[in-house]
């Protein structure tokens, strides 16, 4: 299997996410924010009609469908922690706790957000011409990507 090197030499293209990427990125994160929001809100508003006996209109293209269950939620790490504590007492525990989260596997994550560009603010961006946003086709370890706001 061949490996390929990346050269360090001023000749090779250096690689740019544009401001149009950029923009586009924080515009969808906003909407997505926005939408999310109205939906909550929607939701709860539903859930309350629901409680309260609504009926739904049946001239749309679409019904609700409220389906009413049970779930039963563990909270693991408090359980771990108080099992802990009657197995290494109450001094023990930290150090037990510290250990178990020392132990534990580390994750890589890539966390996306948005945040104002102080040049462009302050009026003293300007465009560099084309820029490249293309890499070239090299084997890349794989990480894992969290997109937040």
């Amino acid at each position: 299997m061949a490996t390929a090197t990346l050269p360090s030499s001023p000749s090779f293209p250096q690689f740019t996410i544009t401001s149009e990427e950029i923009a586009r990125y924080a515009e969808l994160t906003s909407l997505l924010t926005q939408l999310e929001k109205q939906k909550d809100e929607l939701r709860a508003e539903l859930l309350e009609l629901y409680a309260d006996g609504a009926e739904q209109e049946e001239t749309g293209p679409y019904l609700l469908n409220f389906v009413d269950q049970e779930r039963r939620t563990v909270d693991w790490k408090s359980e771990a922690l108080s099992l802990a504590t009657i197995v290494y007492g109450a001094q023990g525990v930290n150090a037990w706790k510290a250990q178990t989260e020392q132990a534990a596997p580390v994750q890589a994550i890539t966390s996306i957000r948005v945040k104002p560009n102080p040049v462009f603010a302050a009026g003293l961006a300007r465009s560099t011409g084309v820029a490249v946003t293309k890499k070239p086709a090299v084997s890349v370890p794989a990480r894992g990507l969290a997109i937040g706001s």
